[in-house]
């Protein structure tokens, strides 16, 4: 599991959302590098990164705190594809948004040697 958190000294969170709340692009790219820190951070030597296949956010009410925390937890990891859900909580708890993340990998040729490190 990974938790990250975003706050005004990071993004000016409170621009560009409706009546003062957080732009949805903000949340949907906390949503996506919480989960693919926490893809990298699970990698297998051989693999490296190869970039979000597939993201999809749902927003469950508007977030207008100064800090938005997002965790993230990995339901499958494969050879080529790992799945992660995603949470975001405000300052005071309670759940803004929840995400799903699809990330794609690639396996380095047997020998390669090569690391994500």
């Amino acid at each position: 599991m990974i938790e990250m958190a975003v706050d005004e000294t990071v993004y000016p969170l409170q621009q560009g959302g409706v009546a003062g709340s957080v732009h949805g692009g903000a949340i949907a790219m906390l949503v996506d590098m919480t989960a693919v820190t926490a893809a990298v951070v699970r990698m297998r030597r051989a693999q490296t990164p190869k970039g979000t296949a597939d993201l999809s956010v749902s927003y469950l009410r508007p977030a207008k705190s100064a800090t938005l925390r997002a965790t993230a937890t990995c339901k499958k990891f494969g050879r080529a594809l790992a799945l992660l859900t995603v949470e975001v909580h405000d300052d005071q708890r309670r759940l803004v948004a929840s995400g799903r993340v699809l990330y794609a990998l690639a396996t380095a040729a047997a020998g390669a040697g090569q690391s994500h490190l």
